[in-house]
C-alpha cells in the first residue's frame, strides 16, 4: 500500500513538472518578434564565353592551321588575355576531326572556347578575331562564377541580418520592451539564372565596314546585369 502511495506521488510530481515545462516553453515562445528582411544587389556576370573556329586557308602559300593558331594566340595575348588558362579547344578528340574538302585540298579546323571576365574584354576579343578575319565567332554563354556568387551572398546575408535586427529593435522599443537574442533564422537560398546571349547581338561586330566610327561602336558589348536577392526571416526574444 505504501509503495503504491509513493508511486502515485512520484507520478503526480512528474506530471506537474512536465506541465510546468510546457507552460514555460509556451510562454517563452510567445515572447518574440518575427521580422522578414531582404537585401539585393545587381551583379554583372564575370564569366563570358566566346566560341570561334580557326580554319586552315586554301591555296598555295596560304597560312596553315598551326600558323593561324599562332596569330590568334599572339593577338589575344596582346590584349592581356591569359590564353594558357582561358583559351581551350572545344574538340579534343582530333585536330583533323572536322575537314573541309575543296578540290584537291584537305582543310583542317579547330573549335575554340575563350573565357573572359568583363564586357570590355569580350569586346576587345571580338575585335581581335575580326581583324584576323576569323568568321565563325559567336558569344556562347554568360554566367556568374561560383566564387562571385558566394561572396555576394555572404555580404547580402550580413546586410539582411543587420536590417532585421535594426527593425526588430525599433519595434521592441516602441512598446517599451528590450530586444533579446535571435532564437530562429530561416534563410531562403537564392536562385540565379543567367540566360544565353543571342548571337544576333554580336553579328554586327563581325561585319566589315569602311566607317571607323561605326565599327568602333559596333564592338560595344552591353552585358545584362542580374539581381541577386537574399531573404531572411528572424525571430528575436523580447525581454
Amino acid at each position: 500500500m505504501r509503495k503504491t502511495y509513493y508511486a502515485a506521488i512520484v507520478m503526480l510530481l512528474t506530471i506537474c513538472t512536465f506541465n510546468n515545462a510546457v507552460a514555460q516553453n509556451n510562454n517563452y515562445s510567445e515572447n518574440y518578434i518575427q521580422i522578414s528582411s531582404k537585401a539585393d544587389r545587381e551583379i554583372t556576370p564575370d564569366e563570358i564565353y566566346i566560341q570561334f573556329q580557326i580554319k586552315e586557308e586554301a591555296g598555295k602559300g596560304k597560312a596553315t592551321l598551326a600558323e593561324r593558331e599562332k596569330e590568334v594566340v599572339k593577338a589575344l595575348t596582346g590584349i592581356k588575355i591569359d590564353v594558357k588558362n582561358d583559351l581551350t579547344i572545344s574538340d579534343m578528340e582530333s585536330d583533323l576531326k572536322k575537314m573541309f574538302l575543296r578540290k584537291d585540298n584537305i582543310l583542317a579546323s579547330k573549335n575554340y572556347r575563350l573565357k573572359v571576365s568583363t564586357a570590355d574584354k569580350a569586346a576587345a576579343a571580338l575585335k581581335v578575331l575580326n581583324d584576323l578575319k576569323i568568321p565563325d565567332v559567336s558569344l556562347e554563354e554568360m554566367r556568374i562564377s561560383k566564387g562571385l556568387r558566394e561572396q555576394v551572398i555572404k555580404e547580402l546575408m550580413t546586410e539582411a541580418g543587420n536590417k532585421a535586427k535594426a527593425n526588430a529593435t525599433i519595434l521592441a522599443e516602441s512598446v517599451g520592451s528590450e530586444l533579446g537574442k535571435c532564437i530562429y533564422i530561416n534563410f531562403y537560398e537564392p536562385n540565379v539564372n543567367v540566360g544565353y546571349a543571342p548571337r544576333v547581338m554580336y553579328s554586327k561586330a563581325l561585319m566589315a565596314t569602311d566607317n571607323a566610327a561605326i565599327e568602333e561602336e559596333s564592338y560595344g558589348l552591353d552585358v545584362r546585369k542580374t539581381t541577386l536577392s537574399v531573404n531572411l526571416t528572424c525571430r528575436f526574444e523580447i525581454k
